[in-house]
């Protein structure tokens, strides 16, 4: 499996949380992709008086550990999903393998990184419907 759909609620009150605190991140439930075991989520980061959109990844300890190279070092491709017709707003990003984010797990988690090389405009998703009923549908892919 190299691709996960989660789903992220509150996105109004993560937004203001970006605006007030300067930041705010979800992570959704923890996966294997291509043999890693992470979660994935998003990290939003105020822009002026705008908010930027990321990718977030957070490695796990897990059982395939062993059988996997280390440093992480796949290429993720980052999409959020339009509800109504599917399409998609993307971008690819790669990781800083030398980043101690990216090294085999010692502890159950490693601290989550954020792809800060791209990023999606939340203002954009919201005038565009990517937003419903306060959800976003996002889409993690690993690429080989």
């Amino acid at each position: 499996v190299a691709v996960s759909n989660f789903t992220v609620p509150g996105v109004q009150a993560l937004q203001e949380k970006a605006l007030k605190d300067g930041c705010a991140g979800y992570e959704s439930e923890q996966v294997y992709l291509r043999g890693y075991r992470l979660s994935p989520g998003i990290y939003l980061e105020k822009d002026g008086e705008s908010v930027q959109l990321f990718a977030l990844m957070t490695l796990c300890k897990g059982d395939l550990d062993d059988s996997v190279t280390w440093p992480f070092q796949h290429k993720v491709r980052f999409s959020i999903v339009h509800p109504k017709d599917g399409s998609k707003r993307e971008y690819e990003a790669e990781p800083k393998p030398c980043m101690e984010y990216y090294q085999k797990p010692t502890q159950l988690r490693n601290t989550g990184v954020y792809f800060y090389h791209n990023s999606l405009s939340l203002s954009e998703l919201l005038t565009s419907g990517y937003v419903q009923n306060d959800n976003l549908l996002a889409q993690f892919e690993l690429l080989p």
